[in-house]
């Protein structure tokens, strides 16, 4: 079977085989008929191809057929003489709800950058902080599907030059008395021992910190727009990612305006080229965690300027006691104001070195001036930026993005109670009476436009862009990390497993 293809099937023929002719007086309508029988059973097992391609109750599907295949289905003739024509990569996501394996599979037939041929992922659930399982043994066998899955694509001769990663996100981190680090080095001594792929080191299997989340989609960003990996050297694109525990920015400032020192500097080679990155993750300013912020200030006098008029909701502080709010419709100008006293504080940025101006975003995070270093290259905003405001007011088409300005009309208006259920099913489709009848929205807008506006001092005329994919491709972290491991890898020879890859067949 092709690698992200479907299989080719037998052709059929209209003519007898010797020996097999058909009864005489069998006449034309006869001959018809058997004719469609054998178009109708080819287009039944071309239906049923995506069944063939299952794992016992897991449906593995292909994100890239082959999308800019440079093989073409051969050896690529001119491989990048310090680099396999072929490397694959494997990168397991252990999520709080499940997890799912990505097979990348890459050529470097362009240089020395790997180029993205096709990806194959299956998920599954429960994730590896599952209470169903008794021990830490347990938790890391609910992986052998996925790595069954990566040994079935993987061609033998190409496993031991295979890099294997699995990164863990919040789930194993709540873990207490130390389970979620017995888990990941259960996961461990089974990859070293049951299988032949080669294992990362010395952070192949972690609970992955923030920053390299940000960074690793800031990479899958900038390589699907093809900004990194290729000649000539580019401006990149920064992200904001926002989530529901934690928000990232990650950019590269110019190089005329150099950073403070500190954990917010991020340096990365990526091909021919360093970029020194600035990166932070504001845990607890997810959109759900922001909302809480929001509510915990308005309890003091149980009014709340976010909610419509005469909306009740209630909301358990820290010590489970539960206090009642009313919405007093006042609109998004009371809920800006609100939002702007009691979240972001700008006061406590640090003092500056020497020579250098004040630079802060909010909390006392030093962060360079987007407006200064950051003026013209372009900004992708995702995850809830797109569910919540670019795809249900209609702007997830343009190519000009949107502007921070926008993102105010558009609380502005839902806020005051001026949009129609009409009005938006007309963009937003299927989820315009869900958003219609959500109490939180304007909350949600609001706290979304004062995280760019205050938080980022981000002004209203400031284009931004967003995405779900580009290039046919997820825009999350997982294809970074790849990558970074991959054309590390390339780097220093690890991946010079064969002098030539046979071609998939």
């Amino acid at each position: 079977m092709s690698y992200g293809k479907h299989a080719s099937l037998p052709h059929h023929t209209l003519h007898p085989r010797k020996g097999l002719g058909m009864p005489r007086g069998f006449g034309l309508l006869g001959k018809l008929l058997i004719g469609l029988l054998i178009l109708l059973v080819g287009a039944y097992w071309m239906l049923q191809e995506p069944e063939r391609l299952k794992t016992p109750g897991r449906v593995v599907e292909s994100a890239l057929n082959t999308v800019n295949s440079a093989l073409g289905g051969n050896v690529c003739p001119n491989p990048h003489p310090d680099r396999p024509a072929l490397q694959y990569g494997l990168m397991i996501d252990a999520g709080s709800t499940g997890s799912r394996i990505h097979i990348y599979r890459f050529n470097h037939c362009h240089g020395p950058s790997p180029s993205l041929e096709d990806e194959v992922f299956e998920q599954l659930k429960p994730g590896l902080s599952s209470p169903t399982f008794n021990t830490p043994e347990e938790a890391a066998d609910s992986l052998d599907p996925l790595l069954r899955l990566a040994l079935k694509h993987v061609p033998e001769d190409s496993r031991k030059c295979t890099p294997v990663s699995v990164k863990a996100t919040a789930g194993l981190r709540m873990l207490k008395d130390g389970k979620g680090d017995k888990i990941l080095e259960a996961v461990r001594r089974k990859l070293k021992t049951q299988y032949p792929f080669a294992m990362v080191e010395p952070n192949g299997v972690e609970i992955m910190p923030g920053k390299d989340e940000g960074v690793y989609a800031w990479i899958t960003v900038n390589y699907l727009l093809k900004r990194i990996g290729q000649e000539p050297r580019l401006p990149t694109a920064a992200i904001m990612d926002l989530g529901g525990g934690s928000t990232q920015i990650v950019f590269e400032p110019h190089s005329s305006d150099p950073m403070e020192p500190g954990d917010h500097k991020y340096e990365l080679r990526f091909g021919k080229h360093k970029y020194v990155l600035y990166q932070h993750s504001y845990d607890g300013y997810g959109l759900m965690q922001g909302r809480k912020r929001i509510k915990k200030a308005g309890v003091a006098d149980n009014k709340f300027p976010c909610y419509a008029v005469g909306h009740t909701d209630t909301y358990t502080d820290d010590d489970d006691q539960v206090h009642h709010m009313e919405g007093t419709g006042s609109g998004h100008e009371e809920c800006h104001a609100f939002i702007q006293q009691n979240l972001f504080d700008k006061a406590m940025c640090l003092a500056p070195t020497a020579g250098k101006s004040k630079s802060c975003s909010f909390d006392g995070q030093y962060q360079p001036s987007l407006s200064a270093s950051f003026a013209d290259n372009d900004i992708y905003a995702f995850s809830y930026f797109y569910d919540k405001f670019a795809e249900p007011f209609g702007l997830v088409a343009s190519e000009k993005g949107f502007t921070v300005g926008e993102l105010r009309g558009a609380a502005e208006k839902v806020c005051s109670g001026k949009i129609t259920e009409k009005e938006l099913a007309t963009t937003a489709g299927a989820e315009a009476a869900e958003l219609f009848k959500d109490p939180e929205w304007c909350t949600d807008l609001g706290f979304m436009y004062g995280l760019l506006s205050i938080g980022y001092d981000i002004p209203d005329d400031r284009i931004l862009k967003t995405a779900k994919k580009i290039a046919g491709m997820e825009t999350g972290w997982s294809l970074g990390a790849a990558l970074n491991v991959v054309d590390g890898w390339g780097q220093e020879g690890k991946g010079m497993c064969l002098k030539e890859v046979p071609p998939t067949t």
